[in-house]
């Protein structure tokens, strides 16, 4: 079993949120690497690179779902989470029962979402990026809506 060993910072000046107007090419605020630019919105690219073993399934990506053959084992300290029938997610495991892991959603109208009582942890912010989608982000990291 070969194992990859990753480690990331988060770097002050790396600006998250809304890249411009009408999807652009994200370069007003995809100012780093660990970034992309997803339907407009700047998204950390981290599902890539978090694998904690080269035969898990990354962090944020597939792990399950009606038809899926791909790896469907999570790193250390992620949970495969089932979305809905056809698509289940490694996500990031909470440290305690009454919070969320960091990049998890928090709040907003996307898919009936519901936090049954669970705040972001105190190192990351509930972060607005429009009334659909609320997402955990470390406080560590400049927002910007553009």
């Amino acid at each position: 079993m070969k194992t990859v060993s990753v480690v990331l910072l988060a770097v002050a000046s790396v600006v998250v949120g809304r890249c411009g107007s009408n999807y652009d090419t994200c370069s007003r605020c995809c100012e780093s690497s660990m970034f992309e630019c997803i339907q407009g919105w700047c998204q950390p690219t981290w599902g890539s690179v978090m694998n904690a073993q080269a035969d898990h399934a990354g962090l944020w990506a597939q792990c399950g779902g009606k038809g899926f053959t791909g790896r469907k084992a999570c790193p250390a300290g992620a949970t495969c989470v089932k979305v809905n029938e056809y698509y289940s997610q490694c996500q990031a495991t909470a440290t305690d029962a009454t919070h969320l892991p960091t990049y998890a959603q928090c709040g907003g109208t996307n898919n009936q979402f519901n936090a049954h009582g669970k705040s972001c942890r105190d190192e990351d912010e509930c972060f607005h990026f429009n009334q659909y989608f609320w997402q955990c982000l470390p406080k560590t990291v400049v927002y910007n809506q553009v």
